[in-house]
């Protein structure tokens, strides 16, 4: 009989561009802890499966655990499943016993770094943030939608980066809030190894010496926007299952992942104008008030259990 495949128990599980890959990457690091490749298997977010083509099965989700049973910690990092609201009910039934890691970033940062983002993955076309953020509304009803985009949900910025608003409803799915820890971008930024250490203790697996706290996913655009799309439209040029079968050659696949590779440059963005920002920052007022009352409510009995 085959060994049982141990069910993954973390799950970073938001919110975009707020350091979750280099969480992952750090956490991975760990003799104890095993993180899925890709980190983001988006099988939970099933109110977001025709984004992510989700048809993969229990088993075929499983697989990417496969042989890691010994490690005391299997993780995943989908960042969509905070912003899903199937994903975490699912998770707990899969797992009741499954711990959350929620990465959090200042909302105006957060909406500039994931547009500039989205304008490299192709999801989105407007190249001038301001423009992209009053084009919402026409969005949500399916209209100036790329046909390069794979993920329409993240277009809706406003939405996507309430986190306030996500929490909540996370915090009021879990049966525990003990499960979840919420960290600051900015305080990772600051305080790598400080942040780091009290992770691995809210995961109770041992300190690990850690010297390496570099920077993943550093922002990049596209140096041709059309060589892009031809990148991501190349599965269309050729007829029947004749793409599929050169995918499988590994020539052709390491040539498309350089050729994606040399197309993407690292760029700052561009600063936002100060009234744009003034708006943002009042759209946001009330969210990010929640977002301060739900940290300072975490920090604190999490700090009186320790004690």
């Amino acid at each position: 009989m085959s060994k049982e495949i141990k069910k993954p128990n973390l799950f970073i599980i938001g919110a975009p561009k707020c350091g979750t890959t280099s969480m992952a990457k750090y956490l991975g690091d760990h003799p104890d802890v095993f993180f899925s490749d890709p980190k983001e298997l988006h099988y939970f977010c099933t109110d977001f499966s025709k984004e992510h083509k989700n048809k993969t099965s229990k088993k075929g989700y499983l697989k990417a655990f496969k042989g890691e049973e010994n490690y005391k910690v299997l993780g995943e990092g989908s960042v969509d499943y905070l912003y899903s609201k199937e994903a975490i009910p699912k998770i707990l039934e899969f797992n009741p016993d499954s711990k959350f890691i929620v990465m959090t970033r200042d909302p105006v940062e957060m909406f500039h770094s994931l547009h500039f983002q989205l304008l490299k993955t192709l999801d989105e076309d407007i190249q001038d943030p301001e423009r992209a953020w009053r084009a919402r509304k026409r969005r949500k009803e399916g209209e100036l939608t790329p046909s390069t985009c794979i993920r329409p949900s993240l277009l809706l910025y406003g939405e996507v980066c309430k986190l306030g608003k996500q929490i909540e409803r996370l915090l009021k799915t879990l049966p525990d809030e003990d499960k979840v820890k919420i960290i600051k971008l900015e305080e990772l930024a600051e305080s790598p190894k400080e942040v780091y250490e009290n992770t691995l203790n809210f995961l109770e697996v041992e300190s690990y010496r850690k010297a390496d706290f570099s920077k993943y996913n550093k922002s990049k655009k596209l140096r041709f926007r059309n060589w892009g799309k031809f990148l991501h439209f190349t599965k269309k040029i050729f007829p029947g299952n004749m793409y599929k079968k050169l995918r499988k050659r590994s020539t052709v696949q390491y040539c498309r992942r350089k050729l994606k590779s040399w197309n993407k440059v690292r760029q700052a963005r561009e600063p936002l104008s100060e009234e744009f920002e003034e708006e943002l920052r009042d759209y946001f007022e009330k969210d990010q008030k929640l977002l301060e009352k739900i940290l300072k409510t975490n920090r604190s009995q999490t700090k009186s259990k320790i004690n």
